[in-house]
């Protein structure tokens, strides 16, 4: 999946006004985490996104942490608190999920 698949993907679900450029900060915010939380890169190597043809790290059927966190950051910026509560735990719970999966041995 690439950043122009997933920021297509998350608009149709949560249409709004934020630009390519934020959704990218934000995809590339969700890229850190799992670069180094998860995979154990150095801050130093982690790979930044910058066009809408790159190659996502975490693929299908793991991708939607990358959703979950655009629309979560949307529902904050957007001042809906109560909508981010749920869209942060939607996120937490999938980033949770992706991190078993990596635990348990999977590349």
């Amino acid at each position: 999946m690439t950043v122009k698949e997933i920021i297509e993907y998350t608009d149709k679900l949560k249409p709004n006004s934020f630009d390519f450029e934020t959704k990218l900060v934000w995809i590339n915010q969700v890229e850190g985490m799992v670069q180094t939380e998860i995979r154990g890169v150095p801050i130093d190597k982690i790979r930044t996104l910058a066009t809408e043809d790159d190659a996502l790290s975490v693929q299908h059927p793991y991708a939607q942490i990358y959703s979950f966190y655009i629309i979560s950051m949307i529902d904050f910026f957007s001042g809906d608190f109560v909508k981010y509560q749920n869209s942060s735990a939607a996120y937490n719970d999938a980033m949770r999920l992706y991190s078993r999966y990596i635990v348990r041995g999977a590349k």
